[in-house]
């Protein structure tokens, strides 16, 4: 999500990004896993230096300006904390509406249910709310009416205004 702030930046009122990537090559350098960012970019970065800085997030901030919510767990030992902490930063010093939710004991993954409940009450669902008003209709709907547990009706509400947005953005066109 942090390279889409910064080469699509025109078509979202607003981005979720969770457990996120913000600098490659600090990333490169603190993550325990590297199977990743070697498979994808060809090598370690010390090799790859063109290919790790092209899919930089922190190489496109200049292009920033979407709203953005940061959500990171502090055990997150793949995608470390100050990569998320790195981000909001950023959004916080351009004057970039932006907020962090941090879970301190959560990993990479948001896997206890009070905290996935308020990930998506508090985090995810209230801030597209805030910047869509189709979207408060449709999450209103996949809970309240279809039933749908806070973790499915978050996917299907992001898939959902993800859809909607690339349709009011190509009937723009």
């Amino acid at each position: 999500m942090n390279w889409i702030a910064g080469n699509w930046n025109d078509g979202f009122k607003c981005l979720v990004t969770h457990a996120g990537l913000f600098d490659m090559p600090s990333f490169y350098g603190s993550t325990e896993e590297l199977w990743f960012p070697e498979h994808d970019m060809g090598g370690p970065v010390w090799d790859k230096t063109t290919d790790y800085q092209k899919f930089n997030p922190a190489a496109f901030v200049d292009n920033w300006k979407t709203p953005m919510l940061v959500i990171h767990g502090l055990k997150d030992y793949r995608v470390p904390y100050a990569q998320g902490l790195a981000a909001y930063t950023t959004l916080q010093r351009k004057g970039i509406p932006s907020r962090l939710v941090i879970f301190p004991d959560e990993n990479h993954w948001i896997l206890k249910p009070a905290n996935a409940e308020r990930w998506y009450n508090n985090g995810d669902f209230a801030w597209m709310k805030r910047h869509y008003s189709a979207g408060q209709l449709f999450c209103y709907f996949l809970d309240r009416q279809l039933k749908m547990k806070p973790a499915q009706a978050g996917f299907f509400c992001v898939v959902l205004l993800i859809q909607a947005n690339a349709y009011y953005t190509a009937k723009r066109i």
